[in-house]
């Protein structure tokens, strides 16, 4: 891994873990005083052996084994402490960039989500997130401790003996050089295992979000067969970088135990030669684990520090697109619901959908806007909702630019009701909270009859307390549809869109809420969205949609005269 690719990292991280980090630090000076407990105990071996059973002195062996019992057992007592510091500050900063990044991504446009995958988006929220922090705990904790670690065993050892010190030191410049290598081809092959990783949860969530398709098609064997393709490109994958992270960890391994018989060797020679003690040589081997063991845990960091960058770079990722401008500073404005788009153009990737468009809408008028399929009715109204943002020209309410209007107080004022309602997971009362917090039960009610519902919940055991699932599952379509309309009653904005909102009703439901709608209407501006034209003489102004312009028409009389309308729409009467 590049140091200037960390040092950007860690510069992205550090407001995630600066409020956390005495709880690091603090691990990390226990972590320091229990490695100095576990270093004491070969010296202490090497005077018991030496200095206290050579000349048989039993009370100098109660004393050192008693201090070697209170170094083991205080080592012990700190390493737990400084366990939970460390479980606490990786949970903290854990909590805290999930919670960043969610917030990040609620704020995206709306192409981010239609670019993006589902899967990808939970995979960085759920796992990415989760690496934050090790990418600084793995540094000060793991690497320092190790390099500190080494560097005082081979102080003491080469105190000890100088050449079996410079001796145990032989393999390090090869485990460098072995070590570049192969963490540069860890790094590689770990990318490509997160993305297959991520190609996996992502099938999952499509596949299991369209099963009813699946199952009306009965396309189970293609799915399966699509499912073991991704699976045995992520099993090869996986085996891959398994097994390189495997064969520098064996290396290096054989490297430390043909040094470990070298020196073992060499310092029995020296034992026999009477230039050496048998206590140095035993502690000489005890302290020999301590530089293995660190350069083995240098190996795995470092592998892991490769997986982890790969999982951060992925998390900050998403923090490079933009987001929507919620800092207008118009709010609070009572509106008459005017609207004005002055010579519009739009494009969608790369493909122009408006160019030049010019509408004027007053106040309280009622809009059928229609065209055919994928012209770009839906679209006039996620411009005006800001959802997307115009190329050229701009939009006015009551003779203010969109853009200088707070994004959430130019949404609230413009209700918008598609053909796919959302119902939140909840019970039924959870889905007018939504809008307005404070409504009451009476004012639910009275908006659920108006949309032929209030019996419907009267029925149900818990009433508006039922539960009816992750987006209305328990209930049907059309009930779904009435539950949104009456939501939006419930809202009251000014300004109103909507978007082919019968899709679903049956033909005397639909009636009845077109009555309600009507009067609910008639102190707001409203935009009807629609390929089946209904009681076209309520209309105030037609608008149609087609290549790249709208056209408008002040009454329907005008737009049956200048459009063959009859294979785009379907004109139908109350």
């Amino acid at each position: 891994m590049g140091i200037k690719l960390y040092k950007k990292l860690i510069k992205r991280i550090y407001p995630f873990v600066k409020g956390n980090l005495k709880k690091n630090i603090i691990a990390l000076i226990l972590n320091q005083v229990v490695t100095l407990l576990n270093l004491v105990q070969p010296i202490l071996l090497k005077i018991l052996i030496d200095d206290v059973l050579e000349k048989k002195d039993f009370n100098g062996m109660l004393l050192v084994i008693s201090a070697m019992s209170i170094a083991f057992l205080l080592g012990n007592i700190l390493g737990y402490i400084s366990n939970y510091f460390y479980a606490v500050f990786c949970s903290d900063v854990g909590i805290k960039s999930r919670e960043s990044l969610f917030e990040n991504l609620l704020d995206k446009r709306l192409e981010f989500f239609n670019k993006k995958k589902v899967g990808d988006i939970s995979s960085r929220l759920n796992e990415d997130a989760c690496h934050i922090h090790t990418l600084i705990s793995y540094v000060i904790n793991n690497v320092f401790n190790n390099i500190i670690l080494l560097i005082v065993v081979f102080f003491i050892m080469i105190k000890m003996n100088l050449i079996l010190g410079v001796i145990s030191i032989i393999t390090v410049p090869i485990f460098v050089i072995l070590n570049n290598y192969f963490t540069n081809k860890l790094r590689k092959y770990t990318k490509v295992l997160r993305e297959q990783q991520t190609n996996l949860l992502g099938f999952f969530f499509n596949c299991f979000s369209k099963i009813l398709l699946v199952k009306n098609f009965c396309t189970e064997e293609q799915e399966i067969k699509k499912h073991n393709k991704i699976g045995v490109d992520l099993r090869n994958q996986m085996i891959k970088t398994e097994m390189t992270a495997y064969t520098l960890h064996v290396i290096v391994s054989i490297l430390s135990n043909m040094n470990r018989i070298i020196t073992l060797g060499i310092g029995g020679y020296m034992v026999l030669q009477n230039h050496l003690s048998i206590g140095a040589l035993i502690a000489f081997n005890s302290y020999l684990k301590y530089i293995y063991t660190p350069i083995l845990n240098l190996t795995k960091t470092i592998t892991g520090i490769n997986k982890t960058t790969v999982s951060v770079e992925r998390f900050f990722e998403y923090f490079d697109y933009g987001c929507e401008e919620f800092e207008g500073d118009m709010k609070n404005t009572d509106y008459s619901g005017n609207i004005q788009f002055k010579d519009i153009d739009f494009s969608y990737d790369d493909k122009t959908i408006f160019n030049g468009v010019n509408l004027n809408i007053q106040g309280k008028e009622q809009i059928l806007l229609t065209g055919k399929s994928g012209i770009g009715k839906s679209t006039l109204s996620y411009i005006l909702k800001k959802f997307y943002k115009v190329s050229q020209g701009e939009i006015l309410i009551d003779n203010i630019n969109i853009n200088h209007i707070n994004i959430k107080e130019l949404r609230y004022n413009i209700g918008y009701l598609t053909q796919d309602p959302f119902i939140i997971d909840g019970n039924i009362r959870d889905n007018f909270k939504i809008v307005d917090p404070d409504v009451g039960d009476d004012e639910i009610f009275n908006a659920l009859e108006k949309v032929g519902l209030k019996e419907f919940v009267n029925s149900l055991e818990n009433g508006l307390e039922e539960y009816i699932g992750n987006n209305g599952a328990n209930i049907s379509g059309g009930q779904k549809q009435r539950l949104s309309i009456a939501r939006l009653f419930i809202q009251n904005p000014p300004i109103i869109i909507f978007d082919e909102i019968f899709k679903g009703l049956d033909m005397d439901t639909e009636k009845k809420i077109w009555l309600y709608l009507k009067e609910f209407c008639s102190d707001k501006t409203a935009i009807f969205i629609s390929h089946r034209i209904t009681d076209m003489d309520y209309f105030d102004k037609i608008f149609w949609v087609n290549d790249k312009d709208i056209r408008v028409f002040e009454d329907y009389r005008e737009f049956i005269e200048n459009y063959n309308y009859s294979n785009e729409v379907a004109i139908e009467s109350f």
